[in-house]
């Protein structure tokens, strides 16, 4: 039975939080930055906000930028990518505004799987 879409990002979200969970001291500080990742999406956008958790230089926020990263760059995100880059934010800025938008909305709807599982599985998750 093929999966949906919603499935296919509730599957790798899964997977990315219980990653996290294998670091006992790690939990709260992802859980933190996870728990901001929306509110920074539609505040500032994609592009401002994977830039600002590459530079904040926090082990926290660097799995997270790889979360996002690796969602979006996957062949089951709807993303019409013309960049072949390997980095998101390389694709990100080669891209014309309608892949921008839609790598946006994935990121988006995959940082909800990502915070509700953050909540529900990890320390620091205020359900």
């Amino acid at each position: 039975m093929a999966k949906t879409l919603e499935q296919k990002r509730a599957a790798l979200a899964w997977k990315k939080i219980e990653e996290v969970r294998e670091k006992e001291n790690f939990q709260e500080k992802y859980c933190s930055a996870v728990l901001k990742a929306p509110a920074m999406i539609m505040t500032n956008g994609l592009g401002p906000t994977l830039a600002f958790l590459r530079s904040r230089k926090e082990e926290a926020e660097d799995i997270l930028y790889e979360h996002i990263s690796a969602w979006l760059k996957s062949p089951d995100a709807p993303i019409s990518w013309t960049s072949t880059k390997d980095d998101i934010m390389e694709r990100i800025v080669e891209e014309d505004s309608i892949v921008y938008r839609q790598a946006t909305q994935e990121a988006l709807m995959f940082v909800t799987w990502l915070k509700r599982f953050a909540q529900a599985r990890l320390k620091g998750g205020t359900p």
